[in-house]
C-alpha cells in the first residue's frame, strides 16, 4: 500500500508539472495559435465544381418547378373567383408529384445510358406506382 500511494504521488507530480510548464511559455516562443486568413479560391473562376450531367438536369427541374409554384402562388393570389382559385389550387399540388416523376424520369434515363438495366427497371416501377395512384385517385 505504501509503495502505491508513492507511485501514485510521482505520477500526480509528474502531471501537475507537464501542466504548469505548458501554461509557461518559453521566452523564446512565438504565439501557437495563428492568425486566421479568409480561404481564397486560386482563380475566381472556380467558384463552382462542374456537376455531373444527370445531376444538372435534375438541378434544372428543381429551378423549373420552383419557377411554377412561385408563378401558380401568384396566380392564386391574384385569382378571381373560386373556380378559377380551385384549379390553381388543384396545379399547386400536382407540383409535387410532377416533381417527383420528372425526376425519376431522367433518373431512369441515364441509368439506361450507363448500362445500369436493373436499376432503370426499378426506376420505372416506381415511376408505374405513382402514375397507378394517381389513377386511383381519379376513380
Amino acid at each position: 500500500m505504501k509503495h502505491l500511494t508513492i507511485l501514485a504521488t510521482l505520477i500526480l507530480l509528474i502531471l501537475a508539472a507537464g501542466v504548469f510548464a505548458a501554461e509557461k511559455p518559453l521566452h523564446n516562443q512565438q504565439a501557437s495559435v495563428l492568425p486566421v486568413e479568409p480561404m481564397r479560391l486560386p482563380y475566381p473562376s472556380m467558384t463552382f465544381l462542374k456537376l455531373e450531367p444527370m445531376m444538372e438536369e435534375l438541378e434544372i427541374i428543381l429551378k423549373e418547378m420552383r419557377v411554377r409554384e412561385d408563378k401558380l402562388l401568384k396566380e392564386l393570389v391574384a385569382a378571381t373567383d373560386e373556380e378559377q382559385a380551385d384549379r390553381i389550387i388543384h396545379s399547386i399540388m400536382r407540383l409535387d408529384t410532377d416533381r417527383e416523376l420528372a425526376l425519376l424520369k431522367v433518373q431512369a434515363r441515364f441509368a439506361r445510358l450507363s448500362g445500369r438495366f436493373q436499376l432503370e427497371r426499378e426506376i420505372k416501377g416506381e415511376i408505374l406506382k405513382i402514375l397507378n395512384a394517381d389513377l386511383a385517385l381519379l376513380y
